[in-house]
């Protein structure tokens, strides 16, 4: 009689990281990375490794940070102008195993001849009350000129107490004033204004406040 195999379990699909996104702010690259949701072996990450490489991609791959296996997002700064980089992710494993994420696509640090980072971003010009629901924001962007033109801006503002910023509204590229409505009363926000660019560059202005006028009682 021909004895029946018993399957064992399933194994799970192996983790893998997915190419970083990164996004140019000055001399400064934001590295944004992602994982599948609910993976069993998310919680055996013990750290990850930014690493990056610069020039033509001969040269070997360098650490550039390190952080707990719960972070998505790091920072790389103070990178040199006109030079291009490249970087990856590294998932060390309890196990002392290591997974790899494909690179990102190489990027440019560029700067404008006389320019400094503050000249690079957007500038907010003013941000003032029209109501006691409604604020309006002006700002002006000069594009430097080893980018390309903006796609768009995008505008994120909160109540001046809390740190992260809860709102956010898009415009198109010509567009250079909004009218943040629907606000509370007598009460103190903050905005930014932020380019987005077909290169995946992104860049932020310095936060403004502004606060929306009281409640005008008629007798």
């Amino acid at each position: 009689m021909k004895e029946l195999s018993v399957p064992g379990p399933r194994a799970s699909k192996q983790l893998a990281i997915d190419a970083p996104r990164a996004f140019i702010s000055g001399r400064n690259v934001r590295v944004l990375w992602a994982l599948p949701k609910d993976h069993p072996d998310l919680d055996e990450i013990v750290e990850f490794q930014i690493k990056l490489r610069a020039g033509n991609g001969e040269k070997e791959w360098i650490l550039s940070d390190v952080v707990d296996g719960h972070v998505r997002a790091v920072t790389v700064k103070a990178l040199l102008p006109q030079n291009r980089y490249q970087f990856r992710v590294l998932a060390k494993m309890k196990d002392q195993s290591v997974i790899f994420s494909p690179p990102t696509d190489w990027l440019q640090i560029g700067r404008s001849e006389g320019k400094n980072d503050q000249d690079e971003r957007p500038n907010i010009t003013l941000f003032t009350a029209i109501s006691d629901t409604a604020l309006q924001l002006h700002w002006n962007y000069t594009v430097p000129v080893y980018i390309d033109s903006p796609e768009s801006f995008l505008i994120s503002f909160t109540k001046a107490s809390n740190k992260k910023y809860t709102h956010t509204r898009r415009v198109n590229d010509s567009s250079a004033m909004i009218i943040l409505s629907d606000l509370e009363p007598s009460s103190e926000y903050r905005a930014i204004v932020e380019v987005e660019l077909a290169d995946k560059i992104s860049l932020r202005s310095e936060p403004a406040v502004a606060r929306t006028m009281g409640f005008h009682l008629i007798y």
